[in-house]
This record gives structure tokens, C-alpha cells and sequence, in this order.
């Protein structure tokens, strides 16, 4: 009988993973107006890894900003690293206009990063344009608890396209 709850409690516990597992994690969204906190991971190819020799840099085209629906400090932004690795952080700050239609807001950037395959035999200086996705939603929608944030983060991710032979 102990055998049989025992199992019944482990057939519970796995089928409780199993929907939490599958439930689908709602995108965030932000409200117009919104301080946002852009966190790109940017990811080297396989074999591949960001050279320290060179700081890892997202720029945005200063005549895209003068109409962008966003403000920033700064047209670029750029992060320096120790070692070899194979990803690397960026946390671009930005502030939405507050007349902002919902929907999924791009906004195009440039990605600019020195890398080498892991052995150094090669490195090449990549450049690739970017495209960071964020959601803009004025207000939830009926029976959503979760509201659009006015203030947080946003975890994005690129992958540097690799080198042609």
C-alpha cells in the first residue's frame, strides 16, 4: 500500500512538471513611455569566441534616431571583456515615446564584434545589422492580470552569423 501512494504521488508530481513545462511564458510587454533596460546577449558562432582585443559595440544610425519611437543617450553602446568568451552582454538603456501605437516595436542596430575561432588561427571583424524586438502594449487585456511594465528589462539574444570560407 506504502508502494502504491508513494507512486501515485510521484504520477502527481511528474504530471504537475509536465504542465508547467508546457505552459507558455507570455512575452513582457511595456507601456508607451517606458524606461527600458535593452540586455542583448550577443553569441559567436561555434567554434568561435569574442577576442578581449576589441570591445563588443551596437550602434544605432544617428538619422534613424532624430525619428526613432524611442530616446537614447547615446547612438552607441559597448561592452569590454576579460578572456574568450562565447557570449557577451550589452544593456542598452532606452526610453519609449509616449505615443506609441501597441504592437511589436524593431528597432534596427548595428552589431560590431572582433572574433576569433577558439584556436586563434583566424579572426575576423564582424558587422551585422540587428533588429531588437519589444513589446508595446498600453494596457492589458480584459482579464490579464499581468499589466505592461512601465520600468524593467528585456532580455534579447543574437547569434554573429558564421564567417564565409
Amino acid at each position: 500500500m506504502k508502494k502504491l501512494i508513494i507512486a501515485a504521488c510521484l504520477s502527481l508530481l511528474a504530471l504537475s512538471a509536465l504542465a508547467h513545462a508546457k505552459e507558455e511564458k507570455k512575452p513582457v510587454s511595456f507601456k508607451p513611455g517606458a524606461s527600458v533596460e535593452l540586455v542583448l546577449k550577443v553569441d559567436t558562432p561555434k567554434g568561435w569566441a569574442h577576442n578581449p582585443m576589441m570591445p563588443l559595440k551596437l550602434s544605432f544610425d544617428p538619422e534613424y534616431l532624430k525619428t526613432a519611437p524611442f530616446s537614447v543617450a547615446q547612438n552607441s553602446f559597448e561592452v569590454k571583456f576579460e578572456g574568450h568568451p562565447s557570449s557577451a552582454e550589452l544593456k542598452i538603456p532606452i526610453k519609449l515615446k509616449s505615443k506609441l501605437a501597441d504592437g511589436e516595436l524593431k528597432i534596427p542596430a548595428t552589431i560590431d564584434a572582433f572574433i576569433c575561432t577558439v584556436d586563434e588561427s583566424m579572426c575576423i571583424m564582424a558587422s551585422e545589422d540587428a533588429s531588437l524586438h519589444v513589446l508595446v502594449q498600453s494596457s492589458a487585456a480584459k482579464g490579464e492580470k499581468d499589466a505592461a511594465l512601465e520600468k524593467g528589462s528585456l532580455m534579447l539574444s543574437h547569434r554573429l552569423a558564421p564567417p564565409e570560407e
